[in-house]
């Protein structure tokens, strides 16, 4: 629901399709994710730390997304190696060229979605951390459940429970305390980074807790679950990695 309303994606250095006649760049679902292909030209040559690359020059056309789901934006990490292959048959400089790049869920959004900006940092910090808040709440109760009467297996499941708890609790108070959103921390110092950091903490240790329940089909109890949490999770170190990059900008211009 949140990767389908909101085009989180708006802050970031956006490419432009380099559209030929008959070629351009597509998007094909795969497993967890896409398969992006195609080519863009970079409006910087100094690569950011997250890169956004639409299907299209201009608004959604008809045919022109990755599905009936409408994705047709999808980022990337700017300083990832994207290339490979012997230099001379990497394309001209400021171009950019992508053979079947595997790009999660997560990191797939929608440009005719609200977009947000940079001054909505704040709101999207909260909301994605929240989000990932509630699904490890949801994984632990459900590792509760198959731990009902397996005590070796009880105790930690009460354990990432209280924690979860407690982290919500603690953000929660944090949160309700501020005047405005302008005072809410930057994820990558402050009690957001905390947040993110047990919400995937929780994942792992549900994740794990949850192996000797593994059912004879091969299936992990909550392997349904943290797929659904995965986009989230993606979601929250773009927003750490966004709010890293926007500080290392502000002490820049102070100096």
């Amino acid at each position: 629901m949140f990767t389908r309303t909101w085009n989180w994606a708006a802050p970031l250095t956006t490419a432009r399709p380099a559209v030929e006649p008959g070629v351009r760049p597509a998007a094909t679902p795969v497993d967890g994710g896409f398969s992006l292909s195609g080519r863009w030209r970079l409006t910087s040559h100094r690569p950011p730390a997250w890169l956004a690359l639409p299907l299209t020059a201009a608004g959604p056309t008809p045919g022109s997304t990755a599905d009936e789901g409408g994705w047709d934006l999808f980022v990337v990490p700017g300083r990832a190696r994207l290339l490979s292959g012997p230099s001379e048959s990497r394309p001209p400089t400021g171009l950019l060229e992508l053979t079947d790049i595997y790009v999660p869920a997560g990191l797939a959004t929608r440009r005719s979605g609200v977009p947000l900006r940079a001054t909505d940092a704040n709101f999207l910090g909260v909301a994605v951390t929240a989000m990932a808040l509630g699904a490890t709440r949801r994984l632990t109760d459900v590792l509760a459940r198959l731990s009902d009467g397996n005590r070796s297996a009880a105790v930690p499941a009460a354990e990432l429970a209280a924690l979860t708890h407690d982290e919500q609790a603690a953000l929660r108070s944090t949160l309700y305390g501020l005047r405005d959103a302008s005072e809410v921390t930057a994820p990558a110092a402050g009690p957001l980074a905390r947040a993110v950091k047990v919400a995937r903490h929780v994942v792992a240790g549900a994740y794990e807790g949850a192996i000797a329940f593994v059912r004879h089909d091969g299936r992990h109890p909550l392997a349904y679950l943290v797929e659904a949490a995965t986009p989230i999770l993606q979601v929250t170190r773009f927003v750490e990695d966004f709010a890293i990059r926007r500080n290392h900008q502000r002490t820049e211009s102070s100096a």
